[in-house]
């Protein structure tokens, strides 16, 4: 009976379940409104498309500026990966190229009747950021990189589906258009695990435990660049944005090309956080959402003008 029991808890546990509840409430404790998850449809081995899903959808709505009204609209779309007491996640390090990166939190003003005039606030979320190429979920038993790499997968094919839907929604207003700021999350409450700098085969097998061999971070960035078949479906999301969704308010030429060059830049960072950390990293995104300096499509012709006199 005991050994029954047992069973169906880590089977609740291991679904991940209680892990999105948790996490929704810390989304609607902090402020920012739950949709449930976010279905979408994704082109599966044989071709066929077939639906999936990212967990949570959550979203919140700051006015940036007072002496007009322009607003910001901060999306979160994130994917809930529970781990056992005894896995650990553990990364190795993307060294020494992170200025290259783009950031988790991603711009898409051309979606707005604004611009961004300074991205100061969501660049400093990263200022001392630790970023990773692969990693791999391990106890003493089993090593398995397949857990992560379908969370991280999830996120990338969804940001492409949730631009169109955005773009949808915002053709149906005839408002102006708030400024969309987009970070795909991955949460868990394994512990994660940086490997040292410099660390060789003799440290690991000297090595007594993951201590001697790696730090624990509480939120840790996975770079990817866009692989092909993510590629393809950026690609068709830019021309169907293109050619579907300029409602002429925003006055920008919805440029396939440059909306394909954005959305790769979007997917290629994905911040990987703990639970525990989760209500103060939500805090630095809705900081960075209300705090970024926007000017209207005259005030930006006028600074252009104002430097090519």
């Amino acid at each position: 009976m005991s050994n029954t029991f047992k069973k169906w808890k880590d089977h609740l546990l291991k679904s991940s379940l209680p892990l999105e509840q948790i996490v929704a409430e810390k989304l609607s404790l902090h402020g920012l409104h739950v949709h449930g998850e976010f279905a979408y449809l994704r082109k599966n081995e044989d071709s066929n498309f077939t639906e999936f899903s990212v967990d949570l959808r959550a979203s919140a709505l700051s006015q940036i500026r007072e002496d007009i009204d322009i607003w910001s609209t901060l999306e979160l779309l994130i994917e809930c990966k529970y781990a056992s007491p005894d896995v650990n996640w553990i990364f190795a390090r993307y060294p020494k190229l992170e200025p290259l990166m783009s950031n988790c939190l991603h711009n898409y003003d051309f979606l707005s009747s604004f611009w961004v005039r300074d991205t100061s606030p969501i660049t400093e979320i990263e200022k001392n950021a630790q970023y990773v190429v692969n990693g791999l979920a391990i106890t003493d038993n089993f090593a398995d990189n397949k857990r992560i790499k379908h969370g991280l997968n999830q996120l990338r094919y969804a940001v492409p589906r949730f631009l169109e839907k955005m773009a949808s929604e915002d053709i149906l207003s005839d408002e102006e258009h708030s400024i969309r700021l987009m970070a795909p999350i991955l949460v868990t409450n394994a512990p994660l695990r940086l490997l040292k700098t410099s660390v060789n085969f003799e440290d690991i097998s000297k090595a007594n435990s993951l201590d001697d061999i790696s730090d624990v971070h509480n939120v840790i960035y996975h770079f990817q660049q866009t692989g092909p078949e993510l590629a393809k479906c950026v690609k068709e999301t830019a021309i169907n944005v293109h050619k579907n969704f300029d409602d002429g308010l925003r006055n920008v030429k919805f440029e396939s090309d440059y909306i394909d060059r954005e959305l790769c830049d979007s997917l290629e960072t994905i911040a990987i956080v703990h639970l525990d950390y989760l209500g103060e990293y939500i805090n630095s995104l809705k900081n960075a959402a209300s705090t970024i300096l926007a000017v209207t499509q005259q005030e930006l012709a006028s600074e252009f003008q104002k430097l090519n006199k």
